[in-house]
């Protein structure tokens, strides 16, 4: 009736033993013997026995396992809130090294944003609560003149349905101030914005078009929207050159951003528009889960936080169904980093329906990322689900790096905790 969970994790520092679960997030300096003496027991009137139940170190009748199952399907199958991320344009002002897109000059106009807006009025008639709208590209701010033609109806529209309405925008941050009269009128409250490193590292990789510097521009622009009380995530793209972070952190420190400022750690992988570029890419995930760990080591000794994954739902918000990434030419993708392939294409928008392509919607129907055979015995399932799914489809390794170096992640975070 009784045993132990799955997604346990012992360990061994400074003296004491760590037990960490992987699906509750608790932790407890606790003897193995007393633990494995408290489980052999199983005593329902032991307060400690009760509690490391509770806290999921002890499973009961499998019920741990369906959680998991029960939440990814929950959140994958929620019809009720809808995501759109909408890609504004594929044109872009940079030409960064390991960029995965064409950069073409597909522009979202009046008539595919008439479409856009169609299709979610139907959807909102099917039932929707929640809308939200992720304005991508491309560069977004070389559109934004549909973008707020968009944001006005649907504005508009979710207040008369009662439907509530978020957005957010991944830019290069490079023309903020610029755009600012028209980026201040969307309903936008975060933005992802991306440093590489310090100006070296990032001028190395993101750069304009015509070769030009970017990151001391990007970086005023960030404390500018952090002094207009946006949120922004700082997305890292670590790679061979620049996971050296502590110089990034102190850079960080001394611009004294408020709380609403976070970083957001990415292992740079190499796409087939990428750049080829000596000692920049990383071979697989093992090799990039080194040089993380050695990251995670410099967060730690900055009192940054450890990077922490959510333990419920799905791994991507794109393998949810009501989930849609619509490109430029009003085609819906599996995700924002797959190609334009027939396989990655779930539909197209045509007078505000949904076309779809039947063998890729059951594709991703049928699709849950921890049903192999190497991810039923994982003690990190609850935060991995299988990891991602188009590493998966491209037959790569799509477990998450910090399976590679498990125990110094829960050593991290037990002195994370201690601290």
């Amino acid at each position: 009736m009784y045993k132990e969970s799955k997604y346990n994790q012992f360990i061994e520092f400074d003296g004491k033993t760590i037990l960490y679960n992987f699906l509750s997030s608790a932790m407890v300096e606790i003897d193995k013997k007393k633990f494995y003496e408290k489980l052999t027991q199983a005593n329902n009137k032991d307060d400690e026995f009760l509690l490391l139940h509770d806290y999921g170190f002890i499973d009961k009748c499998n019920e741990q396992i369906n959680q998991v199952l029960n939440s990814y399907d929950k959140e994958k199958n929620d019809k009720r809130t809808m995501n759109i991320t909408i890609e504004l344009t594929n044109s872009c002002n940079f030409r960064c090294k390991y960029c995965y897109q064409e950069h073409l000059t597909n522009f979202i106009d009046k008539d595919k944003s008439d479409n856009i807006i169609k299709m979610i009025n139907n959807k909102i008639e099917d039932g929707i609560i929640a809308l939200h709208i992720h304005w991508f590209g491309g560069e977004p701010t070389l559109n934004l003149n549909q973008a707020l033609y968009l944001d006005n109806v649907i504005k508009d529209v979710c207040e008369k349905n009662g439907v509530k309405y978020t957005a957010s925008m991944t830019t290069n941050g490079y023309t903020i101030k610029e755009n600012y009269p028209k980026l201040s009128l969307l309903k936008i409250d975060n933005f992802q914005i991306t440093l590489d490193g310090i100006e070296p590292y990032h001028d190395f990789t993101r750069h304009l078009e015509n070769g030009q510097a970017t990151f001391k521009k990007i970086l005023d622009n960030i404390k500018f929207l952090d002094d207009e009380g946006y949120s922004v995530v700082i997305r890292y793209n670590v790679n061979k050159r620049n996971y050296k972070i502590k110089e990034f952190i102190d850079l960080i420190k001394n611009q004294r951003f408020s709380s609403n400022i976070k970083l957001h750690i990415q292992g740079t992988n190499k796409f087939e528009n990428s750049d080829e570029v000596d000692d920049l890419y990383f071979e697989d995930t093992k090799e990039y889960s080194k040089y993380l760990l050695k990251i995670y080591e410099d967060l730690k000794d900055e009192n940054y936080e450890i990077p922490k994954y959510k333990n419920f739902g799905t791994n991507c918000s794109f393998d949810c169904m009501n989930n849609f990434y619509i490109n430029s030419e009003l085609k819906i993708l599996r995700c924002s980093s797959c190609d334009n392939s027939k396989e990655s294409q779930i539909a197209t928008i045509k007078d505000g329906t949904l076309v779809f392509n039947k063998e890729a919607l059951d594709k991703k129907e049928k699709y849950i990322g921890f049903e192999k055979d190497k991810c039923e015995e994982c003690n990190m399932l609850p935060i991995c689900k299988g990891g991602c799914y188009l590493k998966h489809s491209l037959n790569q390794d799509e477990c998450i790096p910090e399976k590679y170096f498990v125990k110094d992640y829960v050593r991290l975070l037990y002195e994370q905790a201690k601290r």
